[in-house]
Parts: C-alpha cells; sequence; structure tokens
C-alpha cells in the first residue's frame, strides 16, 4: 500500500500484512480483510467466531451495500466554477484564470460499490479518486512534472461529493510555490465549484 503524505508530498510502501486498518479522512474504516475472517483465522480452520458480537459483524459485512457509492456515480457532469480563493502572494490570484461561472466537462469512471473513482477533465487532467459509502470522495494530489527545473512546485487536489440526485459539490485546492531572484511565490488557492451529472 502505497500513501503519500499530504504535507510533503512524500511516498510510504507498507505491506498490507503490516496494516490492521486504515481510517481515512472521512472517518470511515479501510480493512483488507474482514473482521469476522481474522477472528476465525485466529480460533483456527473450520471453528466459527465465538461471540454473538462477532458473528452479527460477519452477517454484516455480508450484506448488500447500500447507499451512494453502491448505486455508482459515473457519468459526463458539467461542472461550474465560483470565484477562487487565493491566500499568500500578490501574484497569487493569476494561478487559476477562470473566470466566476466558467464551465467545464469532466467525465467520471466508476464502477457501482467500488471504494476508488477516475475524474477525466476535458482537458486531459486526470484524478484518481478515493470514495466513501455516502459519496464523498478526494484525489490524489496532481503535480506538475519538471518542476526542479523551473523552480516551481504545483499541486491540485479534488474533495467533495457525490449526491443520489446526481449532482456533484466539488472543492478544487492548488497549492503553488515558485523561488524568484527576489524572493519567493506562495500561493493556496481554493475554488468551489458545482457540478450535475448529464442524462
Amino acid at each position: 500500500v502505497i500513501f503519500r503524505d499530504m504535507r510533503t508530498g512524500l511516498r510510504h510502501e507498507y505491506r498490507k500484512d503490516d496494516i490492521a486498518e486504515i481510517i481515512t479522512e472521512f472517518g470511515t474504516v479501510v480493512r483488507f480483510r474482514a473482521e469476522g475472517a481474522n477472528a476465525a483465522a485466529a480460533l483456527g480452520p473450520g471453528k466459527a467466531p465465538a461471540t454473538a458480537a462477532a458473528r452479527a459483524k460477519a452477517a454484516e459485512q455480508r450484506a448488500p451495500a447500500s447507499g451512494v457509492r453502491a448505486r455508482g456515480v459515473a457519468g459526463r457532469y458539467r461542472i461550474r466554477y465560483a470565484a477562487a480563493s487565493a491566500v499568500g502572494s500578490p501574484e497569487c490570484t493569476q494561478v487559476w484564470t477562470r473566470p466566476p461561472n466558467a464551465e467545464d466537462l469532466a467525465v467520471v469512471t466508476h464502477l457501482p460499490g467500488a471504494d476508488t473513482l477516475a475524474v477525466a477533465f476535458q482537458g486531459g487532467d486526470l484524478f484518481p479518486s478515493n470514495v466513501d459509502p455516502d459519496g464523498y470522495f478526494a484525489s490524489t494530489f496532481r503535480i506538475v512534472p519538471d518542476q526542479a527545473r523551473t523552480m516551481t512546485a504545483l499541486t491540485t487536489r479534488l474533495h467533495g461529493r457525490f449526491d443520489a440526485a446526481g449532482a456533484l459539490d466539488l472543492t478544487v485546492n492548488i497549492v503553488f510555490y515558485r523561488r524568484l531572484r527576489t524572493g519567493e511565490m506562495t500561493c493556496n488557492v481554493t475554488v468551489k465549484a458545482a457540478g450535475l451529472r448529464e442524462k
């Protein structure tokens, strides 16, 4: 399993067997094996979990999933952006150049029930993402290549929520840094957006 540190951008790799559980930013718990299966394995072959609570938990995990993720959120979305909010150097207003109410088209690829999806924008930007059962999602960071040569660091990340009616609430977060001869430029730009799945 590969984790990327949100603050530094560094990648850390762990073996799945070394991870008991992962708690996502949404507060949901991800395990690689069902708790009931782990308990049965600890008891030995041919034995079931000993407690009623363990049996109930195992039954709950076998029950069919429900919610936004279970139904799937794939489709083509028309997205409209609000005005950008920029914090940092005066030049930060130039990082996001789209005017308020500008529109974009994005295709979301998602299999019903899957905990990952991809958001592909018409311009070519692709954001692999995790999604929880209620439709809340967060993408990995998209890092602009060749940053060392230009002494520039720019990352873009999406997060938001898909709802059952086909609407999308979206936030674009851009972190930008550039070393200049006269100093440095540091920006944190946030853009809110709303989308609707086309029929």
